[in-house]
């Protein structure tokens, strides 16, 4: 899940509880009203009307600022979203799919005792793509000698793949 997504998952969860929280206020009143605590209300088009926003120039202020707004919004939403893609790589109707390098470089790190278990991710990043290899490292290693060891693996991986692809490793901690 990229940061976007996450961005966009919180203000919809906020805009979520802001609607509960006022559905839950419309049916407390009643209930309060019932048990005898007097709450005033204010009515909210009488609110609107008392600021004199009639006037053409505030109107269209507002709706300009409003359609600001959502097309700002819709085009946020529209550019987000494209980071991660299964095709590694893609050549005269030939597609390479991520899983091709998961497993070249699953090949290459068996020799590596240091690591666990791997997993090979590709994403989107200004139009080129770059490989992710998250590899799990036993507790205890030598982090400097499984660097040069994975490193050597992950060349051997792409040089057998043929294909140059930008990688990026990540070292994590595990069993």
């Amino acid at each position: 899940m990229t940061r976007s997504n996450r961005t966009l998952n919180r203000v919809i969860l906020a805009l979520v509880g802001l609607v509960a929280l006022a559905l839950s206020v419309a049916i407390a009143l009643p209930a309060l009203n019932a048990i005898g605590v007097t709450v005033t209300t204010i009515d909210p088009l009488a609110a609107v009307a008392s600021l004199e926003l009639a006037q053409p120039t505030a109107l269209t202020v507002m709706l300009a600022a409003s359609a600001l707004i959502v097309i700002g919004g819709l085009a946020w939403m529209l550019s987000r979203g494209r980071g991660r893609t299964a095709v590694l790589h893609t050549e005269a109707g030939v597609r390479l799919d991520a899983a091709v390098l998961d497993d070249l470089l699953r090949a290459e790190l068996t020799a590596v005792r240091s690591v666990s278990a791997s997993s090979v991710s590709v994403h989107r990043l200004r139009g080129e793509r770059v490989a992710a290899a998250r590899l799990r490292v036993v507790p205890g290693a030598e982090l400097d000698r499984v660097r040069d060891e994975v490193t050597a693996a992950a060349d051997a991986a792409i040089a057998r793949l043929g294909v140059p692809v930008p990688l990026v490793l990540h070292l994590v901690r595990g069993r």
